[in-house]
């Protein structure tokens, strides 16, 4: 377009330089013919037509270029004006198959990202039903734990109130034998007295005839012994015996393991609708393994030459539990059947049991 205008100027220019150049050559001969009237009076007359024609028609020759040059000009004009049409359209389509271009990028991405958080989605929803699922179990857990917690402590609050009770009915009952013991010993002080030593002629030092117990007890050097007919747990057995006023029964030698076996064996014979297994004596080895103790204190080991059977009882699996002694009662009363009679037995089978308690002297 600037190079149009440029041309349609220089144009211009050259017109005007022409036609001011065609005026004054008029001019000129204007002058000329004027002044040359004198001396070509005819000649005048005929040359200023011709030139007046000749004017006319290269004012309308230069006219005729001049619009050819303003068309021309026009036509570059729209021709230029087409052109940056065409060069923005260009731009425009460049731009917008850029832009296109861009949208396509952008939306291949956005699927990209919408498929990955579709996935995230899915991994979530799997990890949030893991989740539920280990919730509600720890939930189960939880509630179970509460109750079992809440049923052990119920059972521990009843265990403390029943070792309290038993310890109040221990000491009550230690009390009572202790009173009995002292009592005994009184009794026993006045019989060995040497004001009452005349008595002693009358009672036999064996049998101690002058001494009585409890009916249905056996007297047995100042002692005396029940083999009641109901079975019960060891330390059931040593609760009943200590409630009567006695304790489970103790062999002090070989001649008392003997009265005891010849009682169970007695007791066996007399009662077979009993079904007598064994019979409770106060021996166990509940506070250290192998290490047996009496009721009354003493001690006693595997090797103690009464033991019959000293291995792990029949029905228990495990090995556990075979921490009290019984007597079992022989088919016959040889010698060898009177010395080895004890059986470590499992403490809560229920068994026969035999009390001891010392015999009063005084009716």
């Amino acid at each position: 377009m600037e190079e149009t205008l440029e041309t349609l100027s220089s144009f211009e220019s050259e017109y005007s330089k022409e036609q001011s150049t065609t005026i004054s050559t008029s001019y000129t001969e204007d002058e000329e013919i004027s002044s040359g009237e004198t001396e070509k009076g005819r000649s005048r007359s005929v040359c200023r037509p011709v030139l007046t024609l000749i004017l006319i028609a290269l004012v309308c020759g230069l006219t005729g270029v001049l619009f050819t040059q303003i068309n021309n000009l026009q036509n570059l004009s729209k021709i230029e004006t087409e052109n940056t049409e065409m060069r923005r359209m260009l731009n425009l389509n460049i731009s917008t198959t850029n832009y296109i271009m861009l949208l396509s990028a952008e939306n291949t991405r956005l699927k990209l990202l919408l498929q990955n958080a579709l996935l995230e989605k899915t991994q979530l929803q799997v990890e949030n039903d893991e989740l539920k699922k280990f919730l509600e179990s720890t939930q189960k857990s939880y509630e179970l734990a509460i109750e079992v917690t809440n049923g052990l402590h119920l059972v521990l609050n009843q265990s403390l109130h029943i070792i309290a009770t038993a310890a109040e009915e221990s000491k009550r009952w230690r009390l009572q034998f202790n009173n009995k013991q002292q009592t005994s010993k009184n009794q026993r002080s006045i019989l060995f007295s040497d004001k009452l030593s005349f008595l002693w002629r009358l009672c036999s030092n064996d049998t101690l005839q002058c001494s009585h117990c409890m009916s249905g007890w056996v007297e047995y050097r100042s002692r005396c012994f029940v083999l009641p007919q109901e079975t019960k747990r060891w330390e059931d057995a040593r609760r009943k015996c200590l409630n009567m006023g006695a304790d489970l029964a103790v062999p002090l030698n070989a001649q008392d393991h003997a009265f005891l076996t010849f009682m169970t064996f007695q007791f066996a014979q007399n009662n077979p609708q009993q079904n007598l297994s064994s019979v409770w004596i106060g021996l166990q080895e509940m506070d250290e393994e192998g290490v047996y103790i009496w009721v009354n204190g003493n001690t006693t080991h595997r090797d103690d030459i009464h033991w019959r059977n000293n291995t792990m009882a029949s029905g228990n699996k495990n090995g556990t539990g075979q921490d009290c002694v019984a007597i079992v009662p022989p088919s016959s009363m040889r010698q060898d059947n009177r010395l080895k009679s004890w059986d470590d037995i499992v403490c809560s089978e229920k068994q026969h049991y035999m009390c001891e308690t010392t015999a009063l002297i005084l009716s």
